[in-house]
C-alpha cells in the first residue's frame, strides 16, 4: 500500500471508485491559490489551481451536490432535488482568463 502524505495546509480524499487514488487539496497563501490534485500511487494524474476567489463556488456546487445524493446534508430538500445546487456556473474560460490550450477553430 503506497502511502500519500498529508499537505501541509490541506488534507487527503481517498477515493472510492479506484484503489491507491486520492484526490490531495492544498492551501498556498505565498501564490494565494488552492491547488486539487488527483494522484494514483506515486503518480499525479492531473492538477488544478484555483484562486481564492472561486474556492467559494466549488464549495456550494460540492455542498448543493452533496445535498442532492444525501438529503439529510441539507433538511427538507427534496430527494433527487437539484434546488440548491448553483445552476449559473462560468464558461470554461471567461473573458480575460488565460487558457492552458487555445480552443480548436
Amino acid at each position: 500500500m503506497f502511502v500519500t502524505p498529508v499537505p501541509r495546509l490541506g488534507d487527503v480524499v481517498v477515493g472510492r471508485d479506484v484503489v491507491g487514488r486520492v484526490l490531495r487539496v492544498s492551501a498556498h497563501p505565498n501564490s494565494g491559490r488552492v491547488v486539487l490534485s488527483i494522484w494514483q500511487e506515486g503518480t499525479c494524474l492531473g492538477t488544478v489551481r484555483l484562486a481564492a476567489e472561486d474556492v467559494g463556488h466549488l464549495v456550494a456546487v460540492l455542498t448543493g451536490l452533496g445535498a442532492v445524493l444525501d438529503p439529510g446534508l441539507a433538511p427538507g430538500l427534496p430527494p433527487g432535488s437539484s434546488q440548491g445546487v448553483p445552476q449559473g456556473i462560468p464558461p470554461a474560460y471567461p473573458q480575460g482568463y488565460p487558457q492552458a490550450f487555445p480552443q480548436a477553430g
